[in-house]
């Protein structure tokens, strides 16, 4: 078989249209965020949540099971 039939070459003419071609548009960014509730007692234990993009970062007294105590949890990054 020639090796032309499988591979086909573009006229200049529709290689400038692809070069000129727009980008695609990109995704936009999700409305709703996980983050990471991590413990202030510093025993490294965390809650995970959803919270609307927009709003400012949590914070709220959730029970920490390694102290046995309610605790105030920051929101942290999630990696």
């Amino acid at each position: 078989m020639p090796a032309d039939r499988f591979c086909t070459r573009l006229s200049a003419a529709a290689e400038v249209q692809i070069m000129n071609a727009p980008a695609l548009a990109k995704k936009a960014k999700a409305r709703v965020i996980l983050v990471k509730l991590l413990s202030s007692a510093g025993t490294g234990f965390f809650y995970t949540r959803s919270r609307p993009r927009l709003s400012p970062k949590l914070s709220m007294m959730k029970y920490d099971p390694k102290v046995r105590q309610h605790v105030l949890f920051n929101e942290a990054k999630i990696k």
